[in-house]
């Protein structure tokens, strides 16, 4: 899915959200490592296992956020030349 999403943004041409998505990612990476060290109850593994997984799905969420537009735009294309 990530690899579609990413595909169809780079395809509209709007690639900022792919950046933003990377962005996204390691935030969500960098809160959930800090609060896993600052609490210190789990082991580190596990921790991190959580942090990758979550960052990873709130990546292809903005991912698929940002790609709707293209989405509509090629649907509306798509839609326009089955009319014709």
């Amino acid at each position: 899915m990530q690899s579609w999403f990413q595909g169809t943004i780079l395809y509209g041409g709007r690639t900022r959200g792919i950046t933003e998505s990377v962005a996204v990612y390691l935030a969500t990476s960098a809160v959930i490592l800090a609060a896993g060290v600052l609490r210190g109850s789990m082991t580190g593994l596990f921790v991190a296992m959580v942090a990758f997984v979550l960052s990873f799905a709130t990546q292809n969420a903005w991912l698929w956020w940002r790609s709707r537009p293209v989405f509509a735009a090629r649907r509306a294309r798509e839609m326009g030349v089955a009319l014709s």
